[in-house]
């Protein structure tokens, strides 16, 4: 027989489940890494001449985002960057002890593979070709560094999600803590209304027997005095009866708030766990890009 707390805990299994799965697919990248970034031995025209190049490829990643990461990895390690003639430049660049060396880089992005292909040619001071081993080396040390700057920007994409469903769970269990505060609160409030009104009654029935005596009194002497005495405790009377029904009318609001704030607790509470079952989807997402990032090389 499936009890409620069963029922309740197989939907909130499904719910994480199919959270990592829709997170995963949200973001439209991969979460994994199959890629070889050995460079190829290819060629590039330039002008009339045919220089040797190395073909690197750069994943999930259009050309323009390409040259976008280009011109941030040689900021600080060329001393110009630039694009001229659907070529990009990093001229007197220093990647390694050998000295500066100058990249031109022609780039075609594939849709289909989600990549963009990059054909380097790595020249010297002089302009003439390195040698192999060396442009090999320049060029899958960029590969590394351009594929890796892709997958930070995807962390600092999933970072920011986290960030926020942080703040949302952060403020969804203030608002649950706050909702059984309130409904705490409003209890003790209700139960001084009843003690209140408990007392009231007493004040009253007391006011009553006083004024069933003076009446007694009043029958047996016809004093004005006692009569007199009959009116003020009556209207004392009125005022109990009154403050009486306001002790009620207080009881029936006290009670509708503590009805609604026994409904917004369950509600932030509800809110809880779907932002926690959230959060364990971007936090599994989180460290598979970790992994990803660490496993470019």
């Amino acid at each position: 027989m499936n009890t409620p707390t069963m029922i309740r805990s197989t939907l909130t299994l499904l719910t994480l489940t199919t959270g990592l799965v829709l997170a995963a697919q949200d973001y439209g990248f991969s979460t994994s890494w199959t890629h070889d970034l050995k460079p190829v031995q290819d060629s590039l025209k330039m002008d009339t001449i045919t220089r040797p190049a190395q073909l690197i490829v750069v994943h999930e990643a259009d050309d323009g985002e390409v040259y976008d990461l280009w011109k941030q990895h040689f900021k600080e390690r060329a001393t110009s960057v630039d694009r001229s003639g659907g070529i990009l430049v990093a001229g007197q660049a220093m990647l390694d002890e050998q000295g500066p060396v100058d990249l031109r880089g022609q780039l075609n992005w594939d849709k289909k593979r989600v990549a963009t292909d990059v054909r380097l040619v790595v020249l010297d001071s002089q302009g003439s070709p390195v040698d192999g081993a060396r442009a090999m080396s320049v060029a899958h040390d960029l590969a590394v560094a351009l594929n890796q700057a892709v997958v930070n920007e995807q962390i600092a994409e999933v970072q920011k999600d986290l960030d926020k469903v942080n703040d949302d769970l952060e403020k969804a269990q203030k608002d649950h803590g706050k909702a059984v505060d309130n409904e705490d609160d409003l209890q003790q409030d209700l139960t001084k209304l009843q003690d209140k009104a408990e007392d009231n009654l007493k004040d009253a029935e007391k006011v009553r027997k006083e004024i069933a005596s003076l009446q007694r009194k009043y029958d047996l002497n016809k004093d004005p005095k006692t009569l007199e005495k009959i009116a003020k405790k009556q209207k004392e009377l009125a005022k109990l009866e009154s403050k009486q029904m306001d002790l009620m009318e207080d009881q029936q609001k006290t009670s509708k708030k503590i009805d609604k704030a026994g409904d917004d607790a369950p509600d932030a509470l509800e809110d809880i766990g779907d932002l926690q079952a959230k959060k364990e989807a971007i936090d599994a997402v989180m460290e598979s890009l970790k992994v990803k990032l660490a496993s470019i090389r």
